[in-house]
């Protein structure tokens, strides 16, 4: 099981929502590494969001993703100031603030369905809803 499919493929590495192409910063990911641990981080186009990540530990059986959360990042105190970066928010962000790591101790798994495709020599990840591409292995 682990961070193999059913198939046997594996799933370790860094993946994009909406596209393979990276621009000047990512767009919403998910990382999965060998251990069974994964990060998910929202889209860094996103200046206002004090969610900077979180992560745990990710198992797969079927056509399941069993995710546990076990630490989240946020961004503490800031300012807000228009941004010449980001055109999300109407071009506001967050600056200056302090990144704190937050230890998850509940042991709740979230089940989410998932599939691992592989089009045109593309690979493509769905979770629930949402397809990503694989940008870096």
């Amino acid at each position: 099981l682990g961070s193999l499919n059913l198939n046997g493929q594996i799933i370790n590495g860094v993946w994009q929502k909406y596209t393979s192409i990276v621009g000047s910063t990512y767009k919403e990911t998910y990382e999965f590494n060998e251990d069974n641990t994964f990060k998910f981080s929202p889209s860094g186009f996103d200046g206002l969001t004090r969610i900077l990540s979180f992560g745990g530990t990710f198992f797969i059986e079927k056509d399941t993703i069993y995710f546990t959360i076990r630490y989240i990042e946020e961004c503490d105190g800031g300012n807000i100031i228009r941004s010449s970066i980001t055109t999300l928010n109407n071009s506001w962000e967050i600056m200056d603030c302090i990144c704190k790591k937050k230890e998850i101790i509940e042991n709740n798994i979230w089940p989410v369905p998932y599939k691992l495709s592989n089009n045109n020599n593309q690979k493509t990840l769905s979770i629930g809803t949402d397809i990503y591409y694989l940008i870096k292995e």
